[in-house]
């Protein structure tokens, strides 16, 4: 079987992790010998440098609507479905990054009743939306990876730059946690830097890799969370709370401080790992070797076994149990 067309649909107004990830999927899909893969962006998608298909030199495709018609599956992720209507006996390859796939209230919650191959990110998602009706056997879990040596080369470049690097607060996700964090560590003496809008990629990744200590603060909930784990890539000690998905790679007092969702015991694990460099150490060889087991040719590895079970739409799971509309 050769020759299989994969359209991948994004709708890209900013970079996002979630952006990046699906870029990661294209280039797994693509480099499967008997897949191709196409990416059509919307109308008001932006076709800049931070567009990781632009930034590739990949040629999108721009027609007015989505041209669904000219292949044999789709890749849809978050509100992607709103984009595209799969044709009948259209195989969908659905990503799911995020726990709000899982709220009734959300306007994702209602494609879970769309047929599809539904890959998780983490366990925690899997369980999520399968507590509300998805079957279990429908819901794949391919846990996401970061780029291991690109972060690695990426830290050997920031730090190939002297100077004093304070510690890092990572608050674009709870600006008010993050500034509470980032006084509290200030009244105390302690050097630090608070991030409360996101950087361009290359500028962020700088700033992590330089820090003393990297305070990366999740949203409540979370389908995985990238920054804690690349910073573990990039051998920054890191302090973090639990947020749901990250519990897939996060080990307390293993890999990462892990304090509870207050400023003060934020503050005081960051303090304390500042000051303890057999921790830091300690910290930072759990985390590479942590960051090693989520490296993308292991994911790759996953996403293609999973691409040869796609044989027809008799293979697609049904939809979830439970439809959208009996919540």
């Amino acid at each position: 079987m050769t020759d299989r067309r994969m359209l991948f649909v994004r709708d890209f107004v900013a970079y996002s992790g979630g952006h990046g990830k699906v870029f990661d999927w294209f280039r797994h899909i693509e480099n499967h010998p008997d897949w191709t893969c196409s990416v059509w962006l919307t109308p008001r998608s932006r076709r800049t440098s931070d567009n990781p298909w632009v930034a590739a030199g990949i040629e999108t495709l721009s027609d007015d609507r989505c041209p669904v018609e000219a292949f044999d599956a789709l890749f849809l992720a978050g509100l992607d479905w709103n984009w595209a209507e799969p044709i009948q006996g259209q195989p969908v390859i659905n990503l799911i990054q995020s726990m709000r796939h899982a709220d009734s209230h959300d306007p994702r919650y209602p494609f879970l009743s769309r047929p599809a191959i539904r890959i998780a990110v983490s366990k925690e998602i899997a369980r999520a939306i399968t507590n509300v009706g998805c079957a279990s056997s429908s819901v794949i879990v391919i846990p996401a990876a970061v780029d291991v040596p690109e972060l690695q080369a990426a830290a050997a470049r920031a730090r190939a730059v002297p100077g004093h690097s304070p510690i890092l607060v990572d608050a674009t996700k709870d600006i008010a946690l993050g500034l509470e964090v980032t006084d509290l560590l200030r009244r105390a003496g302690v050097a630090c830097n608070c991030l409360v809008e996101p950087l361009p990629r290359e500028e962020y990744l700088r700033q992590l890799a330089r820090a003393t200590v990297a305070v990366v603060l999740p949203a409540m909930t979370e389908g995985f969370y990238l920054p804690a784990l690349e910073a573990m890539a990039m051998g920054v000690p890191v302090v973090s709370c639990d947020a749901g998905g990250n519990r897939e790679y996060l080990r307390p007092d293993v890999n990462a401080l892990v304090a509870a969702r207050e400023p003060q015991a934020l503050a005081n694990a960051a303090a304390m790992l500042a000051d303890c460099k057999s921790l830091c150490g300690s910290l930072v060889g759990a985390g590479v070797a942590t960051a090693a087991r989520f490296d993308l040719p292991n994911e790759r590895h996953l996403v293609h076994k999973m691409l040869d079970r796609i044989l027809s739409i008799e293979d697609v799971p049904q939809p979830c149990h439970k439809s959208a509309s009996s919540h």
